[in-house]
């Protein structure tokens, strides 16, 4: 069953959000940023997921949660670019309620080391973000059901195209948004003449078809 997420769902979302990172391939991710021990990143998650501003990828009410016999088992965030003003800006109002001012401020600095990477998403674009399944329920197409209904959502608010940044040496995951029929529509790196430095990759699809 694919559903919206509700309150009672944030402690998995929070799992969920970090468990999507967990490629390898980040140049940097939430644990690099904030250095604080899994129970104190999930305790902020919890948090920071407890809004109720649509329109970025750190509220509750983006997720959709796919279930097996009843049981949580994969979630995926979508929401639409800018459709509540920018979701950076909505996305660090959160953050600072999770972690605080300077927890996050110290947080932003690291991740400016890597701002030659940074892309911005495009308005009117639906974003899919924080897309993971538990590994015990892995390889029975729950992803692929949460994306269809992300779409069909976003269809009926006249959205027309799907967007998702990921970086660039997460191959398996690059692999499956091809299968979406995702194309790679802008890659940006840290060093364009040596890419094994690593780089970041936006994948797109017209939905409105």
């Amino acid at each position: 069953m694919i559903r919206r997420a509700t309150k009672e769902d944030i402690p998995f979302l929070a799992k969920i959000i970090l468990l999507a990172e967990t490629s390898g391939h980040e140049l940097i991710s939430y644990r690099e940023m904030f250095l604080l021990p899994e129970e104190e990143l999930l305790k902020g998650f919890e948090i920071a997921l407890d809004n109720e501003q649509d329109g970025h990828g750190l509220t509750y009410l983006s997720f959709l949660i796919a279930e097996v016999e009843g049981k949580q088992a994969a979630a995926a965030s979508a929401y639409i670019e800018g459709e509540h003003g920018s979701s950076s800006h909505l996305m660090t109002g959160a953050l600072i309620n999770g972690f605080g001012m300077e927890q996050v401020l110290g947080a932003f600095k690291k991740n400016a080391t890597y701002k030659d990477v940074q892309i911005n998403k495009s308005n009117n674009a639906i974003q899919l973000d924080s897309v993971a399944t538990l590994e015990s329920f892995r390889g029975q197409g729950l992803l692929k059901l949460i994306f269809e209904e992300h779409i069909k959502q976003a269809l009926q608010k006249g959205v027309e195209v799907l967007e998702i940044q990921v970086w660039a040496g997460n191959a398996p995951a690059i692999a499956a948004y091809k299968k979406m029929g995702c194309e790679v529509t802008l890659e940006k790196w840290i060093n364009p003449e040596d890419k094994s430095a690593g780089g970041r990759i936006v994948m797109s699809k017209k939905i409105n078809k």
